[in-house]
């Protein structure tokens, strides 16, 4: 058989349709040796008996986590790694969805002892939708590019070995934006990158989301900058490609 691929699945006031959109994508994968595991960051949310009835209706097939409090995405994602078993590990967010032959064509890339991989993706909104073509540098090259721009793309557009994810550290529960390009900055230093020249991922861009929500996206920028300002003296042109 082949080996156990976790995805976890975060979610916080999420419409119960979008959700259940997100969740049987990952049902409805090619691929069939799949943990499912769905962390509610929304204690409170007047919806959270319609979310655990659907849920339920998947039987064992999916893992349901409800936080205590809010406690925040990055948190959520590894409360959700930790509790996982799979030797491969992927973030879908709530309002994302998959490809139905995306973890079967991701894993036939892990075969050849990469430790990250990623595709291009889809962005969609109401109005419009615009393929995302990304770039793939050399492996002398990743980090440089990295600190200049995020050319692997959001979390659910990326999967990892879990002994990469772990020997980086995991998420920075303090980062309130640029946590997905934070952790691949301390990915890339353990682990060899793959690419899959086609889109298999679909991410939505909705009104109140981080990458819309200019304070954190600057307060997140001022951390990013001051945590690998080491790196950035390496790289300066990286910075000034960023800023």
């Amino acid at each position: 058989m082949k080996e156990l691929f976790s995805v976890v699945i975060t979610t916080c006031n999420r419409q119960v349709n979008i959700l259940k959109e997100a969740i049987d994508s990952v049902i409805n994968q090619s691929y069939s040796n799949i943990e499912i595991i769905i962390v509610n960051d929304s204690p409170n949310n007047p919806n959270n008996s319609y979310i655990k009835r659907m849920v339920s209706s998947y039987g064992n097939k999916v893992q349901y986590f409800v936080n205590k409090k809010q406690m925040g995405a990055n948190y959520s994602r590894n409360f959700g790694a930790k509790v996982s078993k799979g030797q491969y590990l992927s973030f879908l967010d709530d309002d994302d969805y998959w490809d139905e032959n995306r973890i079967e064509k991701f894993w036939h890339v892990f075969q050849k002892h990469y430790d990250l991989v990623f595709s291009d993706f889809i962005i969609f909104c109401k109005k419009k939708t615009r393929y995302s073509k990304r770039i793939n540098p050399k492996h002398s090259e990743t980090l440089k590019t990295m600190l200049s721009t995020n050319f692997l793309g959001g979390f659910s557009n990326v999967a990892f070995t879990r002994s990469c994810f772990i020997k980086a550290g995991m998420l920075d529960e303090s980062m309130p934006s640029y946590q997905d390009q934070d952790l691949f900055i301390r990915m890339i230093q353990h682990g060899k990158i793959g690419y899959i020249n086609e889109p298999l991922s679909y991410y939505r861009i909705t009104e109140g989301s981080i990458s819309l929500n200019p304070i954190n996206k600057i307060n997140g920028l001022k951390m990013f900058l001051e945590k690998y300002s080491d790196f950035y003296n390496m790289y300066p042109e990286s910075k000034k490609t960023r800023l």
